[in-house]
């Protein structure tokens, strides 16, 4: 056993070696490895399209569909998330609204993109009977959607944008649908 660990590491000192690049010493030619290539930009296109997803919870809802029980969360269907984006040079104002499905995903779309995309809020309503914001507790002041990722659908380009999870509770306890 212990001959066959000196033998490896015998083996992989020398090829060690045999790579060594050699700094110090300006006369003795040293071994470069070729790079790779950078890849090149991602090209530029003018009909980009602005997408913003985001999920929404009801904290201590049992009865609900899809409830997680360790954590006690469940899937908010119904929950209007809208997207608002204001200009105030040229008093300009974007929306775009969606409703979430019964995975309390939502998908807004915003269109083309706007140089204003910087001013834009996230807000999400819920229904009366879980209606009491958990995360973000500052919910009346809307969430910044963060950047994700730029993706790619033939010849056209969505910059992908994440605002989050929203997570409502109850005011009272039993007032859950059943």
């Amino acid at each position: 056993m212990a001959t066959v660990i000196a033998g490896l590491l015998f083996s992989f000192l020398c090829s060690l070696s045999y790579l060594t690049i050699s700094v110090g010493s300006p006369s003795s030619p040293a071994l470069l490895l070729p790079r790779k290539p950078l890849p090149p930009p991602p090209p530029r296109h003018s009909n980009r399209s602005i997408s913003i997803e985001g999920v929404v919870f009801c904290k201590s809802c049992p009865h609900l569909p899809h409830h997680v029980e360790p954590i006690h969360i469940a899937p908010l269907r119904g929950a209007a998330a809208r997207l608002v984006c204001l200009q105030k040079k040229e008093k300009r104002r974007l929306e775009a609204t969606a409703v979430t499905d019964q995975r309390g995903f939502f998908l807004l779309r915003a269109g083309h993109r706007a140089a204003w995309l910087r001013r834009c809020r996230v807000y999400v309503s819920s229904p009366k009977w879980c209606n009491k914001p958990i995360v973000p507790a500052h919910e009346p002041f809307g969430v910044i959607p963060r950047f994700e990722r730029t993706l790619l659908f033939g010849s056209d380009v969505v910059d992908l944008y994440a605002a989050g999870f929203f997570e409502f509770g109850s005011d009272r306890t039993g007032s859950c649908p059943r």
